[in-house]
Parts: C-alpha cells; structure tokens; sequence
C-alpha cells in the first residue's frame, strides 16, 4: 500500500482520495486517466500501473512523455487521442468543469466496459464555502475559501452590493472589487449545487456505486436556510462528494 512518504509532494486532499481508492485497489495493473491534475510519475509507477495519462487545460505538460507517462495541456471535452481505460481519476476538479454534463458523458466515452470512475469534488458551490474564492493579495496574502472573511453561505445569501459591504469591513477596495468579481462572475467554478450534481450523475449512463459526502457536514442555521429557500434546493451542508461510477 502507498504511504503518505511516497506522496512527499502531494497536497493532502490528493493524498487521501489516492489512498482510499489504493486501498480499494483499483489501480493495480489498470490504465488510468487523471482528470484535472498531474499526479507525479514516481507516485504513478509506485501505485503499480499499466499506464499514467494526465489532462489539465490549466498545467503544463511534462517532458518526455512515454508509453507509461503521458499528460496532455486540453480541456477532458476535447480528449480524444486514446480510449479504453480503466480508470478515471480526478481529485477537486468536477467543481471547475462548466459543462459538466457533457464532459461526464465523454468520460463514459473514454472506459471501457467495466471500467470505474472515482472522483472527488469541492467545496462545492452550495456549502458554507462554495464560493471557492482564490485571489493572491500583496496586502493580505493568498485570500482563500478557508481565511475569507466573510458570512457562512455568503455568496448565496447577498446580493453583490452587499457583498461588497460585507467584505469592505476587512477588505481594501481593489481587494473588495477582486472577490466580489470571481465570486459573481469568475469563471473557475461551475456553481452546481449538490442537487445538481445528482441530478447530472443520475441522467448519465454510469452505474452508481457510491456517492457520499466526503467531509463532514456544515449546516446552516434557521435563519440562513430561511434565505437559502429562495434557490429551492435541497442540500446547503454538504462540502465535498466522493463518487465511484462504473461503466457496465
């Protein structure tokens, strides 16, 4: 089993979902794609793979890509140069793909039959901290869905002027007119909701063999769900999802 030693370089939420499904094993001896990331070679060759291919518009492609190791700069709705795999793989990603729907549909696509899909996604949009803020700051340093100052459930229950009310209290106002735009208008989130995340899984083609929340649930308090009625949505507590799908 891989060891957190072997992922020295790894954030610890990839860390984690690279365990659970090696404790599944369902690396072993498969052929797997990476869906937005670029997971080290070392860490490929240690989960004992046939073969490593890696598609993020976002990252660079490595050099010297090989018949074991392969990783491609495009969009997974535009992948088309190989079929036939074992696995998909994708750690905090779903979240960004904006057409979500259809890039699922193409990934089906991609396995084959029996294959698995395990992804990871969040925070989502509907969470206490969905609005995924990631702005880097000279003034107050890398401002994140974790140190934002801002209301649980604030990007769902203000509207953009009083967004930037609320921010300007901690926030200069450059700073303020920055979040308030990826928040609004950024185009490094979908905005799912859970509802439609099942929704989406629901229509496609996959077996679904689990889908659950991965954190712990945050729920909001009787007064924000009064404001969060208005999206007429179920789910505001989950943070994160884990699926497994398979391809009969």
């Amino acid at each position: 089993m891989i060891t957190d030693d072997d992922m020295i370089n790894l954030q610890v939420w990839e860390k984690n979902h690279i365990k659970d499904c090696d404790t599944r094993q369902m690396f072993y001896n498969k052929k797997v794609l990476e869906v937005g990331g670029i997971t080290p070679p070392d860490v490929a060759q240690k989960l004992g793979v046939q073969s490593w291919t890696c598609v993020d518009p976002y990252k660079s492609s490595a050099q010297n890509n090989n018949d074991f190791y392969k990783t491609y700069k495009e969009y997974i709705s535009d992948f088309t140069k190989d079929e036939g795999f074992d696995l998909i793989f994708s750690t905090n990603c779903f979240e960004h793909i904006m057409n979500l729907e259809e890039s699922l549909n193409h990934m089906y696509g991609l396995l084959a039959s029996g294959g698995s899909l395990s992804a990871l996604m969040g925070p989502i949009y509907s969470c206490y901290k969905g609005h995924h803020t990631s702005i880097s700051s000279p003034k107050y340093g890398w401002i994140n869905f974790n140190n934002l100052k801002l209301d649980n459930w604030g990007h769902l229950i203000y509207s953009e002027e009083e967004l930037y009310e609320k921010l300007s209290q901690n926030y200069d106002e450059e700073t303020c007119k920055r979040i308030v735009n990826q928040i609004v208008r950024g185009n490094s989130t979908n905005r799912l909701f859970f509802d439609d995340y099942l929704d989406i899984i629901n229509r496609s083609k996959f077996r679904i063999r689990e889908f659950r929340d991965w954190h712990e649930s945050k729920y909001p308090d009787e007064a924000t769900l009064k404001r969060l009625k208005k999206y007429n949505k179920k789910n505001f507590s989950t943070v994160s999802i884990k699926i497994i799908l398979e391809k009969p």
